[in-house]
């Protein structure tokens, strides 16, 4: 069955306004009617986890240099800038990566991600590589100055156990690894020191 584009839009739009809706629909049949007052029924709000604000910390502009690890093993030197921001109504905090070429930075590289608090036992990360990569990573949150997620990246050549830590360095700097699980073995493929812009 073909679509137009104008149906596809409408279906889209509806999508949109039935999750809009979701939470007053969702409530519990049990619960006992609102008095009538003449007044709309009132309908609670969504509001973003208050564990959330355990990621603000990395909120801003960053310049971050080191090393990344070619699939052949081969070091390249990486200068990079990162930007953390709240997005989604303050439900996710939106990441953007890039690593622009240059003479000190040969490898081009870019990623979008997301950081949420999808459960009560667990954040969430979701990075696209702009090499058809992706990451789907859970953390417990910081531990001290360590936050490490997870999961696994997804990429045309297959799929792997990942870890990407975080480790602050006081409120101006923090350092970034991103590790591949080779075995029992995890290699370490990007290595950073991030400084507040």
């Amino acid at each position: 069955m073909r679509h137009s584009v104008g149906s596809l839009a409408v279906l889209a739009v509806l999508a949109v306004l039935a999750l809009a809706a979701l939470p007053a629909q969702t409530q519990s049949k049990s619960a006992a009617p609102e008095p009538a007052t003449g007044k709309a029924p009132s309908h609670s709000v969504a509001r973003p986890d208050a564990a959330l604000e355990q990621l603000d910390s990395l909120l801003g502009n960053w310049s971050c240099t080191g090393t990344i690890t070619g699939p052949k093993g081969a070091k390249d030197r990486i200068t990079a800038r990162a930007t953390f921001r709240k997005e989604l109504d303050g439900f996710w905090r939106s990441l953007n990566y890039q690593v622009p070429k240059s003479e000190a930075s040969p490898l081009h590289a870019s990623a979008v991600g997301h950081l949420g608090h999808c459960s009560a036992q667990s954040f969430t990360l979701v990075l696209i590589g702009g090499r058809g990569n992706y990451f789907v990573e859970h953390s417990a949150g910081w531990e001290g100055n360590n936050l490490v997620f997870l999961g696994e990246v997804k990429s045309p050549t297959g799929v792997a156990k990942s870890r990407d830590t975080f480790t602050k360095d006081g409120d101006k700097r923090f350092t970034h690894t991103v590790e591949l699980q080779e075995g029992e073995a995890w290699t370490r493929i990007t290595d950073e020191r991030c400084t507040r812009q």
